[in-house]
């Protein structure tokens, strides 16, 4: 039996980059999932979400990015699920199908992919790591903390996890977000 690759992301209230996602990645999916946290934008995220053939769910928000994470999680049914944020960009998009089929292959847990956080005024990235990418939807995994969560297994029996720099997320964030962001992390801290 195939099997199945789902695009999982919560979003807030960014109608524009929902509707950039949806446009330049859903192809690379079987199933791609919205869950939406916030009442603001909700009807022009629906609409966006319809006119790409995406499913979308809402989340009551709790100042807990882990707690959401999970429940978009519980809401896809596929045997893989891809990681991103609303505010990220993808590079090597058409490798994105080669690691999948790679980590069924040899049944991975996580592939860790390398998530450029943050860019100086030129561009230049001074702020990288590698951030949980494409992973197994199985029980045994599970998000953890309110901010800068992790995915965690309950047990680590048999639990692989790999390093793969052919596809590589862009936290695509303007200044002001990237200080608001700052703001809010340290409310919740």
């Amino acid at each position: 039996m195939k099997k199945t690759l789902g695009l999982g992301i919560i979003c807030k209230d960014e109608v524009g980059e929902i509707d950039t996602i949806l446009s330049r990645y859903s192809q690379f999916f079987d199933i791609v999932h919205i869950t939406i946290t916030h009442p603001s934008n909700r009807n022009e995220l629906e609409k966006v979400c319809k006119s790409h053939g995406a499913e979308h769910s809402y989340f009551e928000w709790i100042d807990d990015f882990s707690a959401a994470r999970n429940f978009n999680k519980a809401q896809l049914k596929t045997d893989y699920i891809f990681r991103m944020d609303a505010d990220d960009l993808l590079e090597g998009v058409h490798n994105i199908q080669p690691m999948f089929e790679k980590a069924v292959a040899q049944d991975i847990n996580i592939v860790y992919c390398y998530y450029v956080y943050s860019k100086d005024d030129n561009g230049v990235c001074n702020a990288a790591h590698y951030r949980e990418t494409l992973y197994k939807n199985t029980d045994n995994l599970y998000w953890n903390k309110k901010i800068h969560e992790n995915l965690l297994p309950k047990s680590a029996l048999n639990h692989k996890i790999v390093l793969d720099d052919s596809v590589r997320i862009v936290h695509n964030v303007a200044p002001d977000h990237a200080l608001q962001s700052a703001l809010r992390n340290i409310k919740y801290l």
